[in-house]
Order: C-alpha cells, then structure tokens, then sequence
C-alpha cells in the first residue's frame, strides 16, 4: 500500500505539470501570429498599437506560464534531453526573472527592463520560449501517460479502486479531444 501512495504522489506531480503544460498551451493559442503594419525608417510600426499590447501582454503570460511548467518538471526530478537542450541555466534564470515580472506586484511590467531586453534580444528569444513548451509538452505527455499507466497497474496489484487514475486519464484524453477539435478549426 506503501508503493501505491508513492505512484499516486508521483503521478499528481505528472498531472500538475501537465495542467501548468495546457494553461500555457491555452494561451499560445491566442498570441497574434501577424499585427499589420509597415516598416518606416527601419522600424515596424504596427496599424493599431492595441495589436502590439495583446501580442505582448499575451506573450508576457505565456512565458510566464512556461517557466511555471518548467518549475514542475523539474519538481518530478526527471531529465529529458530536449528539455535540457532547449532550456540551458541561463535561460532558465531569464525565464524566472520575466516570471516574477509577470505574476508578481511591482512597478510597470511592460517596459520593465527584462522585458525590454528579451525583446531587444530578437526572435530568438521568443523562438526559444515556443520550442521550450513544445519540448516539456512531449516531455510530460509522455511522463503523464506512462506515470499513470504504472499507478493504474500498480493499484489493481495492490486490490486497490484504481478510479483516480481513470479520472486522470479521462482529463487527459479529454485535453486531447479538445486539441483535435482546435486543429481542425485552425
């Protein structure tokens, strides 16, 4: 019984992360891809600034959730290459510093100079942030299923009602549907 309160703490830290993984996830959605505008003296300006503002506060809460994901892979104590690749401690730290930013009180957060030099620093940057989400989604689709497969295995071992796991996986296969339905609309 001992084992099976193990997996079942293990594939909460799973879920949460994979939870952190689909908040940020819901909000990627909503970034602008493309705000009109032209070029003038080498510099865009956008048609409407409140395109611009949505495009970043939108992706100041992205990068925010991601580093919120990223605290909860690292919380499961596992390491995926991609993960590690995409996410060096340099970066991680710039990601905490716009997560504080972002979800902490302080002074004015759009142009506070974290912000400003993630912007300054170019596309790359925001490249980063995208393949970082992707790879800790692969990550933890894979830790989620594979986690909660094990606890379901070990609870029928062990003659327990293995209902949460179910109810786990049905969130999961639920997230899934709503992904499917997503794409076929985009």
């Amino acid at each position: 019984m001992k084992n099976h309160k193990k997996q079942i703490e293990r594939v909460d830290r799973a879920v949460t992360a994979y939870q952190r993984w689909q908040q940020a996830e819901s909000i990627r959605h909503t970034i602008p891809t493309r705000i009109e505008g032209k070029i003038v003296d080498g510099v865009f300006k956008a048609n409407r600034i409140e395109d611009t503002l949505v495009h970043m506060y939108r992706m100041q809460v992205f990068c925010g959730l991601v580093y919120v994901t990223l605290e909860s892979y690292m919380n499961l104590g596992e390491k995926d290459t991609a993960v590690e690749q995409t996410a060096p401690d340099e970066f991680r730290k710039r990601l905490k510093g716009l997560r504080n930013v972002m979800f902490h009180d302080g002074r004015g957060q759009m142009f506070e100079k974290r912000w400003v030099k993630f912007y300054e620093d170019g596309r790359e940057n925001i490249e980063r942030v995208h393949q970082l989400h992707q790879a800790l989604g692969t990550f933890l689709d894979h830790q989620y299923i594979h986690e909660a497969a094990k606890a379901a295995y070990q609870a029928a071992q062990d003659g327990v009602d293995p209902t949460l796991i179910e109810d786990m996986l049905d969130a999961r296969i639920g997230q899934q549907a709503i992904d499917a339905k997503r794409k076929a609309s985009d």
